[in-house]
């Protein structure tokens, strides 16, 4: 708050991003039926599940990308700020790897285990909510599961119905500005109390307080 109050912008509204994410998201795929966002964050997970245009459920794990970082941290015994560029970058530059002695195959299991502790939590979740014959699709977002992608669709626990949705900072906020424009009918509307007629000596007792 004195960070932006020191550069002149107020702020009058704030909004969860991983549910504005999973409004405009949704919307804009045209999905139906069971469907959770998967929103994996530095330290935690939220999943956010709708049937067909209803939200069925909102869970917050207390897991994200960060605790990978500190697997890879304590297994290799080095520091977080090796290990979070190791993480991200293991897949499209192995010589960073070479260079510390890292094996790839140890590496990929020490992600892959936290990852799919991450899955299996988030199912869990998202079955406690659905009825034993439900299909649903998962989709991931958020900057903690940028380590996954469609080349690790083979694995054994991605035999699911999983997509990864690649985005930006642009449509994080475009998603924040679609939710606060737009009206969404499963949105609490407040309305403000009247204000009561104040007084003489009141109002000026609030002018000098």
């Amino acid at each position: 708050k004195n960070i932006f109050s020191k550069l002149n912008i107020l702020i009058d509204q704030i909004i969860c991003s991983s549910y504005a994410k999973s409004i405009n998201y949704k919307n804009n795929l045209s999905l139906s039926g069971h469907v959770s966002f998967i929103d994996v964050g530095f330290n935690k997970t939220s999943i956010i599940s709708y049937l067909d245009s209803k939200i069925v459920s909102i869970d917050i794990l207390p897991i994200g990308g960060n605790h990978i970082t500190k697997d890879i941290s304590a297994v290799l015994k080095i520091d977080m700020d090796s290990s979070e560029q190791i993480k991200l970058n293991f897949d499209q530059n192995p010589k960073i790897l070479n260079e510390q002695n890292i094996s790839t195959d140890i590496l990929q299991k020490i992600i892959f285990a936290r990852t799919e502790e991450i899955l299996e939590l988030s199912t869990k979740s998202i079955k406690s909510n659905l009825l034993l014959t439900d299909i649903f699709k998962m989709i991931l977002t958020g900057e903690g599961s940028r380590i996954l992608d469609n080349n690790y669709k083979d694995k054994n626990f991605f035999q699911k119905d999983i997509d990864f949705l690649e985005e930006t900072l642009e449509d994080i906020c475009h998603s924040g500005f679609k939710f606060i424009s737009e009206l969404n009918k499963q949105e609490v509307v407040v309305v403000p109390k009247k204000p009561t007629k104040q007084g003489f000596f009141e109002k000026l007792f609030h002018l000098f307080r």
